[in-house]
């Protein structure tokens, strides 16, 4: 009777647990299958930054003259926004393409002296910079159960679209001129590339949205003018970036 007992008992025990082999094994299967599902990604991002161009000489015989112009020229204030595509091919590797309206360029104050009104001065202004950008970046991923971290290695593709130039000169005697403009260098680069180094800090809100911080490096590669001697300049980004997705 006892054995009959056992005999049922370890065949139900059996049953049981072939039905919750299967139920996981469904579970797997549609858990790998809505992952499948979830390897793209849009959204919109945007980013305080801080711009600079690192001005050099080309002309060693004008080298201290060029190095007194660059110490003048300071960190600016700058931006971007962007709208962002991102395709993942394992936990591990994706990427990530993106279309950027990129602010950069400089501050600049220096004193001088003005042979026409024979008095010191003070010239302070700014430059800014348009472009718009293609970066193409690797994100590696690293995740954890609260959040996603990633180095994200890339390049940029950046075509020039004009400059705006603010500025005002203070004579010796206190009294001002203030001069603006907007143009389309003739001797600025129109398409330059630029190294990006960034970090990712992700944090899934649900199933599809998600947000992150990305602080990020970007250095221009290229020099930003054409057809001038004696001297060019390298522009620099640094910034932190906010990212929004929808993952489908």
């Amino acid at each position: 009777m006892l054995s009959l007992i056992f005999n049922k008992t370890f065949i139900t025990m059996k049953k049981i647990t072939l039905i919750l082999l299967i139920l996981s094994s469904l579970y797997s299967i549609s858990q790998e299958n809505e992952s499948c599902k979830s390897k793209f990604s849009i959204g919109i991002s945007a980013s305080p930054a801080f711009s600079k161009h690192y001005y050099y000489s080309t002309n060693t015989s004008m080298k201290s003259y060029i190095d007194s112009i660059s110490s003048n020229m300071k960190i600016k204030f700058s931006y971007f926004v962007s709208i962002n595509s991102k395709y993942r091919f394992n936990k591990t590797l994706g990427l990530e393409l993106s279309l950027k309206l990129l602010n950069s360029g400089f501050n600049y104050n220096a004193d001088g002296w003005d042979s026409y009104s024979s008095s010191n001065i003070n010239i302070n202004f700014t430059l800014n910079e348009y472009y718009i950008e293609v970066p193409l970046l690797l994100n590696i991923n690293f995740t954890n159960k609260m959040f996603i971290f990633s180095i994200n290695p890339g390049f940029g593709v950046d075509f020039f679209i004009y400059n705006r130039q603010f500025g005002v000169i203070t004579f010796g005697d206190g009294s001002k001129k203030e001069a603006s403009s907007k143009d389309k260098s003739l001797n600025q680069r129109i398409v330059n590339l630029s190294a990006i180094l960034g970090l990712g800090f992700q944090q899934n809100i649900n199933k599809h949205f998600s947000v992150s911080l990305n602080p990020y490096y970007q250095q221009f590669i290229l020099d930003s003018y054409v057809n001038i001697s004696n001297s060019n300049s390298l522009i620099w980004n640094a910034g932190l970036e906010a990212k929004f997705y929808y993952t489908f």
